[in-house]
């Protein structure tokens, strides 16, 4: 199915159920419509992000969105849709138009059992998207992206539930020069229980991940790579406003890169840990973590140590800052390509409610990366890339009660 068909059949679908939704006897008032526009209008002084022949641009978005929310006392359901339209002052060969949907189900079947649903779709450019969804920077190529996912549970007692899912995501590029598009499945099983008091959690996890790398459009040159983990985790809620979260465990990784078997398993220790203080107006939050991603730049694996910290505070009735610093430290998992990068972006904010359904937002973020790039153990290549960007956005929501 083509992506164009792709998105009228799912547009067709949310349509659809929002009609019988609406048709549906004792169901009309339960239904909750929410719209925005967002306009924003930005600069910065690398519009590439590129290392070499750095240019500066203005980029002026119009995004409108529209959301539907139904709820019972058994059935949830979510459907979200998202257009972005981007000018570029100078380069505008850059305009584009880039498309986000999303659409969950809930149903609360007995009080021991569960299913939910998730699916979603995302037409956009890898540059930017990259940048928020893994911290790595790419060139700028067209991509698309879905993603599948059903998962059930099972509640054996009020505290003890039992959770299995399955996450099937591909993505897919304009152009296969460097690119490979690819397809991650997922498989994962889940013991969550709550202590007596309900503020410390434990969980054990196991999964297993299966990725394909298609090179080339070729149907026989596919690379894969295989994982397998298993992990501990507890969550605390030490106090009204402050939690600490806990993940450590192990993965092992088998894999083969353009026809090259690894022979040997590669098992590594992978996790998280976090803190966060969340009080009336405020928020802080410390969050470490260790995992592996998939990347579509010549199809691999990296595995990536992050370090996220995040402030907010209401400063006014009116006026929110806020402060974000993030570094990643990425190296790839293939013997055949071994590529290190290091990024690093801080961004900070003023949020001011103009009205009382409308935010204006003046925000300034400068990204970072550090590339150290080694080739068949060979070739080798530096490169530093910075980049500075500055915004003012306006935001204008309407909520149906």
């Amino acid at each position: 199915m083509s992506c164009m068909k792709f998105i009228n059949f799912l547009i067709l679908i949310i349509l659809i159920m929002s009609l019988s939704i609406l048709l549906s006897e004792g169901w009309a008032n339960a239904i909750k419509w929410d719209t925005q526009v967002t306009m924003k209008h930005e600069y910065t002084d690398n519009v590439n992000f590129s290392s070499v022949n750095e240019e500066g641009d203005w980029i002026f978005t119009l995004s409108p969105g529209i959301k539907l929310k139904h709820n019972t006392l058994r059935n949830e359901l979510n459907a979200e849709a998202e257009i972005n339209f981007l000018e570029y002052t100078k380069k505008d060969e850059l305009d584009t138009v880039n498309q986000k949907y999303k659409l969950f189900y809930d149903f609360q079947g007995t009080e021991f059992f569960n299913i939910n649903f998730l699916s979603s779709f995302i037409s956009d450019t890898t540059l930017d998207s990259e940048i928020e969804e893994k911290g790595i920077v790419f060139s700028r190529l067209g991509r698309k992206k879905h993603n599948i996912k059903p998962a059930i549970s099972w509640f054996f007692t009020e505290k003890t539930s039992l959770d299995f899912s399955y996450d099937n995501t591909k993505v897919w590029y304009d152009s296969h020069q460097d690119y490979s598009n690819f397809q991650i499945q997922d498989t994962m099983a889940q013991v969550l229980h709550k202590m007596k008091d309900a503020r410390k959690v434990l969980l054990w996890q196991v999964g297993y991940s299966r990725y394909n790398f298609e090179y080339n459009l070729d149907p026989s040159d596919v690379d894969y790579a295989d994982s397998y983990r298993s992990l501990l985790g507890a969550e605390y809620e030490y106090s009204q406003v402050f939690k600490i979260a806990a993940q450590t465990g192990l993965r092992y990784t088998r894999a083969r890169f353009f026809n090259r078997s690894r022979g040997n398993i590669k098992r590594k220790g992978f996790g998280l840990l976090s803190f966060t203080s969340e009080y009336p107006g405020g928020l802080l939050k410390l969050t470490f973590s260790r995992d592996i991603v998939s990347s579509g730049l010549y199809g691999e694996l990296i595995e990536q140590d992050k370090i996220i910290f995040e402030a907010k505070r209401r400063i006014t009735r009116f006026l929110t800052g806020s402060f974000k610093a993030r570094w990643n430290d990425s190296k790839s998992e293939s013997d055949f390509w071994n590529t290190d990068r290091e990024y690093y972006r801080l961004s900070s904010s003023l949020s001011y409610r103009v009205m009382k359904q409308a935010f204006l937002s003046l925000r300034y973020i400068h990204d970072e990366t550090y590339n150290h790039q080694k080739i068949i153990n060979d070739q080798e290549t530096d490169r530093k890339q910075k980049r500075n960007t500055i915004y003012l956005q306006l935001r204008i929501f309407w909520e149906q009660k």
